[in-house]
């Protein structure tokens, strides 16, 4: 179900907004409605994420409240995948989020400093399409059921493995280029919906899009060239790639600087520095998933 609504709402009665959710894996959600609490997800385990100290807290109390536009990690305790119920008058209207930029994240190997955990506060979908200019690529977290094992996945400007809308009670994050305010409108809302964590690519040219799998998982590196680019980091190209701490899974990125990239979109150049990770030794592979209007790929190992 989708819900747009234009001017205000008078509650009388009770709305009910509802999402699934997985068993066996980390999600990160938002509330789609007003004066929601912890009380959601009491007997789970519910985080928020603080990126002035880049770190988790375990949420204790059930009257803590659900602040909208605000992302929080989840991992349900029932036996199967569950239907959680928001009770209360659905969002709407503006939604401001205050986004900050620390120094905690110095080693681009652990992290990424600005990284804003947000979450869609409306019942509908929003499109990122029309904010990524302003604030960058958007991030999802794509769990497997394996031991809280999953990656990161990004969307921005067409690219990525994440999704161009972000689904009601879906939390994402961004990573902030400076401190300040990000302003959710209805203007954002759509009822077009691509899957909850990711939705396919489009097709792109002069794009070269590789693909390495482990422990079940798929890891892409999405390469296009754009004469408006830089070889810089653009936010309104780029995307950074977000380490998955997950033992045992292989991910590839690019660099730009010592910055690590998901999506890297340049003008065109002969030679691109790669990087692939993997925390346990074995054999892997990388591959092709994707080649438009490059006739000839090449790849080194320099080491």
């Amino acid at each position: 179900g989708s819900l747009i609504t234009n001017g205000s709402i008078s509650n009388n009665g009770t709305f009910t907004v509802q999402r699934t959710i997985t068993k066996d894996r980390w999600h990160l959600i938002s509330s789609p409605v007003t004066d929601a609490t912890a009380q959601v997800f009491e007997n789970d385990y519910l985080q928020s994420w603080s990126e002035v100290n880049a770190e988790w807290t375990d949420i204790i109390s059930t009257g803590t409240a659900l602040n909208p536009a605000q992302g929080y990690g989840l991992w349900t305790m029932y036996s199967s995948d569950h239907t959680y119920s928001f009770i209360g008058t659905p969002n709407t209207g503006n939604q401001n989020v205050q986004l900050t930029v620390s120094s905690n994240f110095p080693d681009p190997e652990t992290g990424n400093d600005g990284a804003n955990l947000l979450g869609n506060p409306y019942p509908s979908a929003i499109d990122w399409s029309m904010l990524d200019n302003t604030y960058g690529a958007a991030y999802y977290w794509q769990g497997n059921g394996t031991n809280g094992e999953g990656t990161y996945l990004s969307w921005n400007n067409g690219s990525g493995q994440g999704s161009q809308y972000i689904a009601p009670a879906q939390g994402f994050f961004v990573v902030a280029a400076s401190a300040g305010t990000i302003s959710l409108t209805n203007a954002h809302r759509t009822h077009s919906v691509g899957s909850y964590y990711k939705s396919a690519t489009d097709t792109k040219d002069n794009l070269l899009v590789l693909e390495t799998v482990s422990k079940g998982i798929s890891d892409k590196l999405y390469v296009n060239f754009k004469d408006e680019a830089t070889e810089d980091f653009d936010l309104q190209h780029d995307a950074y790639k977000f380490a998955s701490g997950t033992a045992g899974l292989s991910e590839l990125y690019s660099f730009t600087g010592d910055k690590k990239l998901s999506i890297d979109v340049r003008p065109e150049c002969e030679v691109i520095q790669l990087g692939f990770s993997n925390s346990v030794s074995g054999a892997y592979s990388i591959s092709i998933n994707q080649l438009n209007c490059i006739s000839k790929a090449t790849m080194e190992d320099t080491k």
